[in-house]
């Protein structure tokens, strides 16, 4: 439940500064639309969990809503509530939300996305043998990740420690952990563990280049061979491999999955 605040993000603030009619109205019409969003998906709208408005934040941007409209839609959930006597905080989750979204608004992607159907898909098409556990490994751990494709090609083995269920990556700007997925198909964690499992790889490069006869080779794959693997599953779907490449892992995640927010109702 949202809490008395103790500070408010100060756009939203502004916002809620004396209202006029023109801008309750704006209000009214953006918390009925919340108010619909939660009830398609059994949530309460008033009062609402910080989890509840995080996610639908996150489903407005990734459906294409600007973050000024995002910010609107907030700032008419904190007037809704507030009206009615509920307290209203800006969580560490709600701030965490609207820089996400602004990150992902600034940085327009000259290749489509791949959405985790387009991944699920995609995985499909690796084989069993060596090659395609390396594919679905790299697959899964980019997408999850939301890494370059020069980060995937530069991995090596000292950059990850499996951890119970999770999978940590360390990249020159920091690290990353990645969870075990539910769907065990788009599983970075499970992938990554046949793939060197199978390869038998304990020190090195983590994604190898293999050999026509299919063994693996101890030099590593150049992030061009990582693009073209994206672009060579995106034309095995009958997709137009032309505006897939490797920058398509990187800027796939929605705002939603990155938060770990995503759930089957919010799509």
């Amino acid at each position: 439940m949202l809490e008395k605040p103790s500070s408010i993000v100060p756009a939203v603030a502004a916002l809620e500064r004396s209202p006029g009619s023109r801008t309750l109205r704006a209000y009214a019409t953006d918390f009925h639309a919340f108010e619909s969003w939660c009830r398609n998906r059994r949530r309460t709208a008033l009062p609402a969990t910080t989890e509840t408005v995080a996610s639908y934040l996150a489903w407005l941007a990734d459906h294409g809503r600007k973050i000024p409209t995002v910010k609107r839609a907030l700032a008419s959930i904190a007037h809704a509530h507030r009206t009615h006597g509920y307290g209203w905080g800006m969580p560490n989750l709600l701030k965490k939300t609207l820089v996400c979204i602004r990150r992902q608004s600034g940085a327009p992607s000259k290749k489509s996305p791949i959405t985790d159907t387009t991944l699920r898909a995609m995985v499909g098409t690796c084989g069993s043998d060596l090659r395609g556990l390396r594919d679905r490994a790299i697959l899964t751990v980019g997408w999850a990740g939301a890494l370059r494709r020069s980060e995937i090609a530069g991995l090596d083995v000292a950059d990850i420690a499996f951890t119970g269920d999770t999978l940590v990556v360390t990249l020159r700007k920091g690290s990353k952990s990645l969870a075990l997925a539910a769907d065990p198909t788009i599983c970075p964690v499970r992938s990554l563990r046949a793939w060197l499992d199978a390869a038998g790889i304990t020190r090195g490069p983590l994604f190898r280049a293999i050999s026509r006869s299919g063994r693996t080779r101890t030099v590593a794959l150049s992030d061009k061979s990582v693009a073209n693997l994206v672009k060579s599953a995106a034309e095995s779907l009958g997709l137009d491999p032309t505006i897939f490449g490797g920058q398509s892992l990187r800027t796939s995640r929605s705002v939603a999955s990155i938060l770990g927010l995503t759930s089957r109702k919010d799509s």
